[in-house]
């Protein structure tokens, strides 16, 4: 049994279920039990909690552009990693998650393929966006 398997079963939670239950219930759910807030409201995010965050707004951001695909499945592995082994409070990653979706939707080349990953890499590079991740951390 695994170290994360033996924390569940303190909280009364069988294999069954776990296996049940989406990986994004999952997620959720082991972010609510495993992690306290490092990042209290009016404090101003550490550099490693700014990059932890834009990490994974954009794995977010990829997730929701190849929804279905395994690049997405990548991407969430990338995800479930930041927060299994970040610092950053539970209640903050549905935010970014939000703040993922704000991306401008992607442009076309001349013939006619969506650049979904430079729509996803652009806006985590644009000018405002660690004002946009400091401003959700901070809440």
């Amino acid at each position: 049994m695994t170290q994360h398997s033996l924390a569940f079963k303190g909280f009364g939670l069988s294999t069954k279920y776990i296996k049940s239950i989406s990986r994004a219930r999952l997620l959720k759910m082991a972010a609510l039990v495993f992690f306290s807030a490092t990042t209290h409201a009016g404090q101003k995010p550490t550099s490693s909690e700014m990059l932890q965050a834009s990490n994974y707004v954009l794995a977010a951001c990829i997730m929701d552009r190849y929804a279905g695909t395994p690049l997405s499945t990548e991407a969430d592995a990338w995800a479930s990693g930041l927060v299994e082994n970040g610092s950053l409070s539970a209640g903050v990653y549905p935010a970014l998650a939000l703040l993922a979706k704000s991306a401008p939707n992607p442009g076309i080349t001349q013939n006619g393929i969506t650049m979904r990953m430079q729509s996803c890499i652009d806006f985590v590079n644009s000018r405002n966006f660690f004002k946009r991740v400091k401003r959700v951390l901070r809440h």
